[in-house]
């Protein structure tokens, strides 16, 4: 159930840690790798949630369905040069382009 809900929702909650030790919440567009099993976020390297992980790579993140119920994972971040290719770039700007509002 949570990786289908991963593959069908774009958007969701990021959990990192600030140098605190407090949560830094961070609404993020994602999609889901179902093949490497990973979720890649758009983000650019001057956000919080960047330096954060970058810092320590625990986090959690948050998506939910329409209906409210609630889903939730642990992750770890993996930097290296995975992190962003052209093919999850541009599913990334397709999910994310501008629609008409439905009533």
């Amino acid at each position: 159930m949570l990786l289908d809900l991963l593959a069908r929702r774009h958007r969701g909650v990021l959990v990192t840690l600030k140098r605190d030790g407090g949560p830094q919440l961070s609404n993020v567009g994602h999609v889901y790798d179902g093949t490497r099993r990973r979720i890649r976020i758009s983000s650019t390297d001057d956000r919080a949630e960047v330096r954060n992980l970058r810092r320590d790579p625990r986090a959690s993140f948050y998506v939910t369905t329409d209906d409210q119920r609630r889903r939730k994972n642990s992750l770890m971040a993996v930097p290296g040069p995975h992190a962003r290719t052209e093919a999850s770039s541009e599913r990334l700007r397709a999910n994310h382009r501008p629609r008409p509002l439905s009533r």
